[in-house]
């Protein structure tokens, strides 16, 4: 039996009314039989005929510059605190998650419960970001024993802390497709890459860099201005196979 869905009437929340990425009703909970922590996938109703899970598994959504999504992708989330402080409230979801979607306020939602280990949630590979901050290998390792201990909804943009590292989601895939959103599970492949990578030229000083050239400059003053060395380009974008 295919699980339970309810169009509802989406809310918009900032940070000050509650840092949960999606707040549901006591009786949506109970219309969709889903508990905290559990998944629920949010579709847009405004094309009644499109269907965003297709676009999605053939990767033809595409991304604008802003990092919204350019195209009706399915939202994965993880179902926070119930809100039965008000009446009208049925689901709302935090304000940056509805502007990478292009979601409105008042907007009516699709919204149904979906499997933690589904093929259609689960993740193939995720490409995540950091900056200003070093990670060892051993960092890395950690981050993702985590990570797939917890088993978080991810979307793209997202940035959160795990084990101390400040992460970014950058790209994302799942059946051969670029994907806006997902699970990343057990076998879910976990790329990170560094923004801050830097070289750093070091240059032993000796007694003869204080000594004349044959041109009569010191070999100290022909430092700054010498040739560095060849150092390697950037590494081609990450590309999921």
């Amino acid at each position: 039996m295919s699980p339970p869905s309810k169009r509802a009437t989406l809310w918009i929340h900032s940070a000050d009314f509650s840092e949960e990425e999606v707040v549901l009703s006591p009786a949506l909970l109970e219309e969709l039989r889903v508990k905290k922590g559990e998944l629920i996938q949010i579709t847009s109703a405004r094309s009644p005929g499109a269907s965003p899970s297709a676009s999605i598994m053939s990767g033809s959504c595409g991304r604008v510059e802003t990092g919204s999504v350019a195209c009706d992708d399915v939202l994965v989330l993880r179902v926070g605190e119930a809100e039965p402080t008000r009446s009208q409230l049925q689901i709302s979801i935090l304000k940056h998650v509805a502007e990478t979607f292009r979601l409105s306020n008042r907007e009516t939602v699709e919204v149904r419960p979906v499997a933690s280990h589904g093929a259609d949630v689960t993740l193939d590979w995720v490409e995540l970001v950091f900056k200003d901050q070093y990670l060892s290998r051993g960092d890395i390792w950690y981050c993702r024993q985590q990570l797939v201990k917890e088993e978080p909804a991810l979307y793209h943009g997202k940035t959160f802390v795990q084990g101390g590292a400040r992460l970014s989601v950058h790209a994302m895939s799942r059946r051969g497709g670029a994907v806006s959103s997902g699970v990343l599970g057990p076998g879910t492949r976990v790329s990170f890459r560094s923004r801050s990578a830097a070289f750093f030229l070091l240059m032993q000083m000796s007694p003869e860099m204080w000594e004349m050239a044959p041109d009569g400059e010191l070999h100290y003053e022909k430092v700054p201005s010498a040739k560095p060395p060849r150092l390697p380009r950037a590494p081609p974008p990450l590309l999921p196979t």
